[in-house]
Formats: structure tokens, sequence, C-alpha cells
């Protein structure tokens, strides 16, 4: 039986390299969740190699990630992102496979029951999920539990305007109309470029 076949997951599975979910065709990065700073001259510190540009090739662009902080539990906080996310379109579970799938530290799709997903996070392996327009169409959002609650952060990379739009539309009226009373002198929603 094909690993994707699997009609539960009773435990943590791994796509096997060349088995990931529409990895070969999605033409987006795997994100990293590391910081990096870039110096003006667009070099990360330590690399002493020249950045050049021919008149053929295109500059990376920078990647937007939209980050809204969310008081409450982890539970409460991701169903409510769930909750804004489904009129979008997307879904947690994946609609070909019917996978859960995050990514772990070492760069390894992984699949992982909804009844697990709490106690992923709560042990720090799970910091990221996908949640998917279509088989091979997915946003990537990942989380840090912050002092004064959980910042929620939507990856950009590779979606479409018309989506990047909607989602700093529904983020940005969850902060304004929904969740104001919950905020005081703080950063509640930013965007920020990787």
């Amino acid at each position: 039986m094909n690993s994707l076949d699997l009609p539960e997951i009773e435990s943590a599975w791994v796509a096997p390299v060349g088995e990931r979910l529409c990895a070969a065709n999605s033409g987006r990065s795997t994100p990293t969740l590391k910081s990096s700073t870039i110096d003006l001259d667009g070099t990360l510190p330590g690399d002493d190699s020249s950045t050049t540009t021919s008149a053929n090739s295109q500059p990376n662009m920078a990647k937007p990630i939209l980050t809204i902080l969310l008081k409450g539990t982890f539970p409460e906080n991701l169903r409510f992102v769930e909750n804004l996310l489904q009129p979008l379109g997307l879904l947690l579970a994946n609609p070909d496979s019917g996978l859960i799938t995050h990514w772990s530290d070492d760069g390894l799709q992984v699949a992982v029951s909804r009844a697990a997903i709490v106690d992923e996070v709560s042990a720090g392996v799970m910091k990221n999920v996908q949640f998917w327009e279509t088989g091979c169409e997915d946003l990537f959002v990942s989380w840090l539990d912050v002092s004064s609650g959980w910042e929620f952060s939507f990856h950009l990379d590779g979606v479409t305007p018309t989506l990047k739009i909607a989602l700093a539309t529904v983020l940005s009226n969850a902060v304004l109309i929904d969740l104001q009373q919950h905020y005081q002198d703080e950063s509640v929603f930013r965007i920020d470029f990787d």
C-alpha cells in the first residue's frame, strides 16, 4: 500500500522523497522559519560572493508574510484561523489526500492527525501547517508562542494576487472588527518581507 493511501493517521507520516504532495509541481520553495539579515547591498552576513544581476535574469523578489497576533489558547486560535480561511476556499486537510501536513525543521513534509495537532505543538514538534486551496496549491501558515499570545504568520510566496488581497482583508477585518477589544498598546497585524 502506498503511504498516501492511508485511511487514518495513527502516528506521524513522513512523505518519502519523490512522494511529497505536489512538491514537483508547485513551483514554490519550501518555506524556512529562520530569520536572516540582509545587508543593504543584498548580501547575507558572511557571504563573500558578489551579487550581480544579468540583463536576462530577474532579481529575487522579497516574499510577503502577513502576521496577526491572537490571544487565547492555541486550539482556539487555530480554530479561529481555520474559520477565517475556509470562506476563502482554504482547508486544513488536503482535498485530494485528506492529509493534514506540516514541514519539519529538517525540511520533511509530515502528516499529522487533527487530534494530535495540539500535542505536537505543545511538544514543539509542529510549528506550521499547510492550508489547501487545491490538492497542489497551498498556503503555508506558521506560528510562534509569544508573551502576549500567538503570532500566526501567513506566507504568501506563490499565492495569487487575488488571494493575497483577500487574506489581508480578512485578517485586517478580524483585527479591526472582531478582535479589537482584546488588544491594548501593541502591534497586532503587520506585513513583513523576507
